[in-house]
């Protein structure tokens, strides 16, 4: 170890550096990145999710466009369908070849645990915000992953407590087989 190092280990010399630091204003352009930067994602002007946008548009087959429009309404809860477990559910067409599937932008509440379920037709998720655990393995899923299911599978899982899950999914023809009573609907 150097001299140098040891300057800097020793707490005393640490907080004379410290003190004898003079604070200076940022520029106001430097202000209001360095507040943005900081700020709810969803008030970048960059839009909500811009490191999304390509993935997304590749995934649902749509212009970047559409998946950049489609992932900034994510901001407004007017865009959503709620049902009676907090589940809220955005609609929208993807490209032809998704044309038999069902697509949509899915925020599930956090904490919320999500019943056994069977895939009769493939599903595939693009996580957003949020996460959640599969009981089956327990894998963690969160923003940029893709979780696919594939047709015959099964599992449950737990949205991750600490906030709400955006994920966009597609249920491919068949849909999925909940347990009998279970009540989930829009």
């Amino acid at each position: 170890m150097s001299a140098d190092e040891d300057l800097f280990d020793d707490p005393e010399v640490l907080a004379t550096l410290v003190s004898t630091l003079r604070g200076v204003a940022p520029s106001p352009t430097i202000r209001a990145r360095l507040f943005a930067a900081f700020a709810e994602p969803r008030s970048r002007p960059d839009g909500a999710f811009g490191r999304f946008v390509e993935p997304f548009a590749r995934l649902f087959e749509v212009s970047l466009e559409k998946a950049r429009a489609l992932l900034d309404a994510t901001a407004s809860d007017d865009a959503f369908e709620r049902d009676p477990s907090g589940i809220a559910l955005m609609h929208f067409a993807a490209g032809p070849r998704l044309a038999r599937a069902d697509t949509g932008i899915v925020r599930f509440p956090a904490g919320m645990e999500w019943p056994l379920h069977r895939h009769v037709g493939a599903e595939h998720h693009l996580f957003f915000e949020g996460g959640i655990r599969v009981h089956q393995d327990g894998k963690v899923y969160g923003p940029g992953d893709l979780l696919t299911m594939p047709a015959g599978s099964e599992h449950s899982f737990t949205v991750l407590a600490d906030r709400d899950c955006l994920t966009a999914v597609i249920i491919e023809e068949g849909g999925i087989e909940l347990p009998p009573g279970t009540k989930i609907g829009f």
